[in-house]
């Protein structure tokens, strides 16, 4: 990311030849193969993860992979090997993740200008004379002032009035306006000046194009922090050049942050997928000013939570609200997993109360400091309500939406959307039925999912069910990858990757052989986002905790993973699974009968079915993924399960490296703590955490 915040700094100003970095990064700095690029490289993601969901299954069944691969199974047991072979797997993932994210943030937009004059006019011009526009006179004063010079809009005929959302001619739009006498003399020159640098950056098409759009509709305290930006500046295309690197290095920072808490690999696949979703493309907002925060913030948010730093992740959630609003629902999630805590245990956490004391602060201050930034002070909120309304009372083409699905008029290319929007009108009690059921596995998971899983899916699953956004605001279904599941060896993690790769990769192949937007983003989208939320809906159906082999919050945290696919039993306590081990228990030798284990609630059923597999060499296991490696059981000391037996009691191993090769950044959310000492447990009761919980839900 470093090296593409350089080449973003040596990107030229204004047009000329491709310079020799270009000639260096080929196909990755040439706009022209963009498209083919990203889907060459979602692509290659889905070849990537489909390997690791093949290995997975090869290394969870030791002795398959010693009748297909002796020589590569006997390299497994040489640590050296194993850890050369995690990094070179991290590392190639890395190098994919930046050759992806100088493609998307840097090749995009590599037109000799850089900067998106056109998003860049609404948020300038919107904030900066925002005292003087509004929310609904950015159009009409725009083009009223220039109409007296220098007239670089002369040829647009036609205006979107921003009250009605109606095009109406541009004559009739500004009869009787009083557009000058709201300018101070000084103010009213500076409009010119401004207006005129973006009118000799734009062509006349352009022009005839912007003026049909839906007008500035950032919220009150955004405008507050991107008039702290603007103002300062002579307005011109390398001051803005320069305020367009904001974002880049706000996505650094962000998934610089997910790799502190996730790990190197989850933030390389979940960067890549930033970079190559269709709906996401940089070209619709990269170059602009501040488009990225929300999304930045929201991934900020999320490792702050991994890590446990409740207060950072509260602060965030509430940035991201009061800049886009909708990101509210991933502190929604977090609210609903804290309420059903609370149920649980009837006690509210100290976490729990710093997140919320956090977010409703950081709200309450972005509020006040939106009253003191812009002149208007609450009247802006109200017309911004107003102006939202209005905005999202009929859909568009380049929208995504669940509700799109019971719009449809039989026209999957353009149509009246005052029309679908009466079509939904008369569906909705079927929409809302069909949101109820996809919603309902995840809701009823609550209890067996940790705060991060549940909120990340919880804030994808209702953006996407219940709004209809703007296309470029899907960057968020990256979230999904960080849902706190082993990315390389969750077998839920590997087919929602594969899935989601593979939509991306089939939209831009099918959008090089129909263009339609309204296809495309209304239906095909629509489509795709509804088969993954169905799939991990019927996922949840059956595996609530989403634990996978390896992932069994009652074993110890951190447990060998062997290349990233781990090779631990993990017994699910179904009713026949318990009954079976109820059966090993009686089967135990008397002398090994008298072992005496200390671990966390359910350990013991472990201990027992471990002492059982040493016993029995081929016991019959509950299911054939289930298989115990011997090879590493029969090392002294050391079971498969990461769990020391010397001639005294069983211990667990704390310390083993990750699948990353790195420490296991697991939060206390999902950490299970293991009584490594001899002497008995206090009695006094304690506050049970997260884990525990849902150890105790997966052994009802």
């Amino acid at each position: 990311m470093h090296a593409l915040l350089g080449l973003l700094w040596l990107a030229p100003a204004a047009e000329e030849a491709p310079s020799g970095i270009d000639g260096l990064l080929g196909r990755f700095a040439d706009p022209q193969q963009t498209y083919a690029t990203q889907l060459d490289i979602a692509t290659l993601m889905v070849v990537v993860l489909l390997g690791a969901l093949v290995w997975r299954c090869f290394r969870n069944r030791p002795k398959l992979l010693e009748d297909v691969a002796p020589a590569l199974s006997k390299q497994l047991d040489d640590p050296n090997f194993v850890s050369w072979a995690n990094r070179i797997i991290s590392g190639g993932l890395v190098v994919i993740a930046l050759c992806a994210s100088i493609n998307y943030f840097y090749g995009t937009r590599n037109n000799g200008v850089y900067v998106h004059r056109w998003d860049a006019f609404h948020t300038v011009i919107g904030v900066k004379y925002h005292k003087e526009l509004g929310y609904f006179d950015l159009y009409k004063c725009a083009y009223a002032v220039d109409r007296a010079g220098p007239h670089h809009f002369r040829a647009v005929k036609q205006i979107r009035d921003l009250r009605t959302r109606e095009m109406v001619d541009r004559e009739e739009h500004i009869k009787d306006n009083d557009c000058e006498s709201r300018f101070t003399p000084e103010r009213l020159e500076e409009f010119r000046h401004d207006l005129a640098e973006f009118g000799t950056w734009s062509s006349k098409r352009q022009w005839r194009r912007l003026m049909k759009d839906k007008g500035f509709n950032g919220t009150p305290f955004y405008a507050t922090v991107c008039k702290l930006l603007v103002n300062p500046i002579d307005v011109n295309l390398d001051s803005l050049k320069r305020l367009a690197k904001i974002d880049p290095f706000l996505m650094m920072v962000a998934f610089g942050a997910v790799g502190w808490a996730f790990g190197v690999r989850q933030a390389a696949i979940a960067a890549i997928f930033f970079c190559v979703f269709f709906p996401n493309r940089f070209t619709h907002m990269g170059g602009s000013i501040l488009r990225f925060d929300y999304i930045a913030t929201l991934l900020i948010g999320f490792a702050a939570l991994k890590k446990d730093k409740w207060g950072l992740a509260g602060a965030m959630f509430a940035w991201a609200t009061m800049v886009r609003v909708f990101p509210a629902i991933f502190a929604v999630g977090v609210v609903i997993k804290i309420a059903s805590d609370l149920v649980h245990t009837r006690k509210l956490r100290e976490e729990h109360w710093k997140f919320a004391g956090w977010y409703g602060g950081t709200l309450a201050l972005c509020f006040v400091i939106s009253l003191i930034g812009m002149d208007g002070g609450v009247e802006n909120w109200r017309t911004w309500y107003e102006n939202m309304k209005i905005h999202n009372s009929t859909s568009a083409s380049f929208r995504v939406g669940f509700k799109h699905l019971f719009m449809l008029d039989g026209k999957v290319t353009g149509g009246n959307y005052g029309l679908k929007q009466a079509n939904f009108n008369a569906r909705s009690g079927y929409y809302w039925a069909a949101v109820a059921c996809l919603f309902a596995p995840l809701l009823t998971s609550v209890r067996r999912l940790d705060m991060v899983s549940f909120a990340a899916m919880f804030g994808v699953f209702g953006f996407f069910l219940l709004a209809v956004a703007t296309r470029y605001y899907l960057g968020v279904v990256a979230i999904l990858f960080l849902v706190d599941r082993k990315l390389l060896s969750n077998r839920f993690m590997l087919i929602m990757g594969i899935a989601l790769f593979a939509s991306a990769g089939f939209d831009f192949f099918y959008f090089e052989l129909n263009d339609s937007d309204s296809l495309m983003y209304n239906i095909i989208v629509g489509v795709e986002l509804t088969i993954v939320i169905a799939l991990l809906g019927s996922w949840l159906l059956f595996n609530p905790s989403l634990l996978d082999v390896g992932d069994d919050p009652r074993l110890p945290t951190h447990v060998p993973a062997q290349l990233g696919a781990a090779a631990v039993a993990l017994p699910l306590d179904s009713p026949k699974k318990k009954a079976k081990k109820k059966k090993a228990k009686k089967k135990i030798a008397p002398a090994e009968a008298d072992v005496e284990t200390e671990v966390v609630e359910g350990g013991r059923e472990q201990a027992e079915a471990l002492a059982q597999a040493q016993s029995d060499p081929s016991p019959e296991l509950a299911d054939p993924e289930l298989e115990i490696d011997t090879r590493s059981a029969s090392k002294p000391g050391m079971d498969r399960l990461g769990v020391t037996v010397p001639d005294g009691p069983v211990k667990a191993v704390l310390e083993a490296p990750s699948e990353d090769g790195e420490q296991d950044h697991s939060s206390s959310s999902g950490r299970s703590v293991v009584n490594e000492g001899n002497a008995p447990e206090p009695t006094e009761p304690t506050e049970p955490t997260d884990a525990s919980a849902e150890a105790d839900d997966t052994s009802s």
